[in-house]
């Protein structure tokens, strides 16, 4: 990542990573609590940290097009439409 989100920092709940595949959010993996930084990297210093063996699926819904900017999008389902179903 070229920056890291103000957000990030400022929630005690676990940040979750979301996918989308053809313009739909399909799931997401949980965050580690904990960013890699690499000062050397001068185009990519932060990295997100994620373990592939959280994957939840969420039932498939739009998904806002990513900030050309940031390169990323902070508008994700919110927790209530979340359903957690487990696949691994």
């Amino acid at each position: 990542m070229k920056t890291l989100p103000d957000e990030f920092s400022h929630s005690p709940a676990p940040h979750r990573l979301f996918v989308a595949v053809g313009g739909q959010w399909q799931g997401f993996f949980v965050l580690q609590p904990w960013v890699d930084h690499n000062p050397r990297d001068t185009t990519c210093p932060w990295t997100l940290v994620f373990d592939a063996n959280t994957w939840a699926a969420v039932p498939p819904q739009p998904a806002p097009p990513r900030d050309r900017i940031l390169g990323y999008t902070l508008d994700v389902p919110g927790l209530a439409s979340v359903q957690q179903q487990g696949t691994k």
